[in-house]
């Protein structure tokens, strides 16, 4: 067996920058309050464990133990506020080793026309939980306080409107008439309990990508809430919910293209499928592509050629006592996972993959390894993937391949596997692809520590590297 050279790594470690974005809902308080809070960060890196929220009030105090890191964007504390401090603006920051986020909050003195919005956080978000059709059902996603400490108002109406960039901006609104709010009264309501419900027309891809799922696609979803009366504008509020729902997607990595791309060229009868998922189990379906079919949707209703329940890894082997592929056809497959809830068991599917079977030609490697098979990195941090190929008799090469990262938010690579670690702590697959041959390892990222970052000015002024690298 020939020998695999020895690879020498290079590992880099970049500064955290201090970061000033997101929200903390709600963002305001009385004076004797006990408040939930909801923070949201933007390209921040929250921690369990490590993150440590406070105040710049020594008299506003953090409940033991309340902090609790739901993603590396959001977290949820409680704060006791005493009756005596002033009222005034202050700031929550939240400190992760050596990043730094601030966010304004406000005491209210007890007069005036106040309105407060308070976010539920919700990880992942569903589509049912903005229904229109039947928003009595929906889960509790936000609250609304109008507080009116001054004379009494009518004709109170209150607009929400629900806002993703990324998805061209307004996805939906909501309008609610409360008609009167006496002197001296505060009213609440929720996102179940509007009069109208609207989906904006330019929310189609967000619709489509929904409607796969059942979940809303992961990002920042600003929830805007401004009130008017008979008296003018009473006051509005915002805040964001950071969706992440890593756990539910499934990356496919191969054999195939998505189905907006031409078929790719498989010539093994034996093909071996592989994706990326942190589910728990998986069933995964084979079909074959009929003429003039090219829709994910009328593909899947085709009669199965194989399946497979309850797999437990993200791989599969097209077994030998399977239906034998035909030479010329097309063929394409989906997995269905499943992951255990705090709503139960959710179910899930992936995008469809297509390829079309030919026979005998194109094989020259068994298949192809990706090393290291797993390693841990810091944000920031740089790392060198390299893959080997194997022939059937156990021979190795050295070999060149498309390199590719899974989600692509964890990071980026170069043709030459250069990997840069990117702000989301999670697990994320470097796949490489040779040919019709692919596989996979797994980086997962943590948090860059302040240790590193001499040793990384040490680096480069050492090897003069470029920033890419």
């Amino acid at each position: 067996m020939k020998k695999i050279p020895l690879i020498v790594v290079i590992v880099l470690f970049l500064p955290t920058a201090i970061y000033s974005q997101g929200s903390v809902t709600p963002n305001q308080a009385y004076p004797g309050d006990t408040v939930n809070l909801y923070i949201a960060g933007d390209g921040t890196n929250f921690q369990e464990g490590v993150s440590i929220v406070s105040v710049n009030n020594d008299q506003i105090t953090i409940v033991a133990g309340s902090t609790e890191v739901t993603s590396w964007a959001s977290l949820t504390t409680r704060i006791i506020i005493p009756p005596d401090v002033a009222a005034g603006p202050y700031q929550i920051t939240v400190t992760t080793n050596s990043e730094v986020v601030s966010y304004d909050f406000e005491l209210l003195e007890p007069s005036g026309e106040h309105v407060i919005l308070t976010i539920i956080p919700a990880d992942p978000l569903y589509l049912s939980s903005f229904d229109p059709d039947d928003p009595q059902n929906s889960p509790l996603v936000f609250l609304i306080e109008i507080i009116n400490n001054e004379t009494a108002n009518t004709n109170v109406f209150a607009t929400f409107t629900l806002r993703n960039e990324d998805y061209g901006g307004i996805i939906g609104t909501a309008e609610k008439n409360y008609g009167k709010i006496k002197e001296n009264e505060s009213v609440q309501f929720d996102n179940r309990e509007f009069d109208n419900y609207n989906i904006e027309s330019t929310a189609g891809a967000l619709l489509d990508e929904a409607m796969q799922t059942g979940m809303l696609p992961p990002g920042e979803y600003l929830y805007q809430i401004s009130v008017t009366s008979n008296e003018g504008d009473m006051g509005d509020d915002e805040g964001y919910n950071i969706v992440t729902n890593i756990i539910f997607s499934i990356d496919l990595i191969g054999p195939g293209n998505p189905t907006d791309e031409n078929p790719e060229i498989v010539y093994s009868p034996n093909p071996y499928f592989q994706w990326f998922s942190m589910a728990n189990a998986y069933d995964f379906t084979l079909y074959e592509v009929m003429e003039g079919q090219t829709a994910p949707d009328e593909i899947s209703t085709n009669l199965p050629v194989y399946q497979e329940a309850n797999l437990g890894t993200t791989q599969f082997l097209y077994p030998n006592y399977a239906e034998l592929l035909e030479t010329g056809k097309t063929y394409a497959w989906q997995v269905k996972a499943y992951f255990e809830g705090s709503m139960g068991q959710e179910t899930f599917y992936s995008d469809v993959f297509w390829f079309s079977y030919m026979q005998g030609e194109g094989i020259y490697l068994d298949h192809i390894e990706v090393i290291p098979d797993e390693v841990t990195l810091n944000t920031g941090e740089i790392y060198q993937f390299h893959a080997v190929g194997f022939h059937a008799n156990g021979d190795t090469v050295q070999i060149n391949c498309d390199w590719q990262v899974v989600p692509s938010f964890g990071g980026t690579i170069d043709t030459a596997g250069f990997f840069v670690a990117g702000n989301s702590l999670s697990t994320f697959a470097i796949v490489a692809k040779y040919n019709q041959l692919s596989n996979y390892g797994t980086v997962t990222v943590s948090y860059a520590n302040d240790s590193y970052f001499d040793m990384y000015e040490l680096f480069i002024k050492t090897y003069g590297l470029d920033k890419k690298h």
